[in-house]
């Protein structure tokens, strides 16, 4: 697959016409235009399919054939994207902050150098995260469509992202600038894939933000919520999820689907 054709095809999957110029613009359309249109989902596990982090693999996963992916999928694709077109693109490893037991370092995020600043870039978080880059830099505070997020630094030289849910501000992560490469992925993306203890060989799910809220189906259960109003549904057998999954997130899924509810 030469590159050309590779962009090409990832411009049209995330509904992408700007600039390509090596800008904040231009990094602030694709990674609206990822998150709006690429799933954040865990459904390879539930087929018995081993997480290539490989980006050949990806592309054909998430491009080819209309697919989602997690953290190690789409912020691996999404940096060869950058990356190809000639962005300084660092990787970096976060730890999540929303579970109540203490969490491992296993979250991939990257950081790109744009326009004379380092901006924290993440187009696989799953939850109430980024929808756009932002500056790494204390107290940003930006409203990004449906929720308002900001960076807060620690005093161990540590970054905290922060939404604010009813009037607080709800850790989501933490990082710091220590770079990661590839091969550094590697375990996390198999203990996520394989281990009993995770909680994605646990549940299915799928999720994606929109310009006024978030849809996310966990399991067999759907929830649409806009303008700060949830409606919920739920899938009472295999075929009504596929067609949940197929309405709101435009998957369809071929054979040896054994999800763990």
């Amino acid at each position: 697959m030469p590159p050309s054709q590779n962009l090409d095809a990832y411009l049209e999957r995330i509904h992408y016409k700007g600039s390509l110029d090596l800008s904040i613009e231009t990094l602030q359309g694709l990674h609206v235009g990822n998150c709006l249109n690429i799933p954040f989902e865990n459904l390879d596990i539930h087929l018995g399919h081993s997480i290539s982090l490989d980006p050949d693999h990806l592309f054909e996963k998430i491009v080819g054939q209309n697919r989602g992916g997690y953290c190690y999928e789409l912020n691996g694709l999404f940096a060869y994207i950058l990356e190809e077109l000639g962005f300084k693109v660092t990787g970096l490893m976060a730890r999540v902050l929303i579970h109540r037991k203490p969490e491992p370092r296993n979250h991939h995020v990257l950081c790109v150098h744009v326009d004379g600043r380092d901006w924290l870039v993440d187009v696989g978080y799953g939850g109430r995260g980024l929808l756009a880059p932002i500056p790494i830099e204390n107290k940003q505070t930006e409203k990004q469509f449906a929720d308002t997020i900001r960076l807060v630094e620690t005093p161990e030289n540590h970054w905290t992202l922060q939404t604010l849910i009813e009037e607080n501000w709800e850790p989501q992560y933490e990082f710091n600038l220590a770079p990661y490469r590839p091969i550094d992925y590697i375990p996390g993306n198999y203990y996520h894939s394989t281990s009993p203890e995770s909680l994605f060989t646990r549940i299915t799910l799928c999720t994606m933000p929109t310009t006024d809220g978030f849809i996310q189906l966990r399991n067999q259960h759907l929830t649409i919520t806009a303008n700060g109003k949830s409606v919920s549904e739920k899938a009472h057998s295999l075929e009504e999820y596929h067609r949940l999954l197929k309405k709101n997130f435009k998957i369809e899924l071929k054979g040896g689907f054994t999800p763990p509810w």
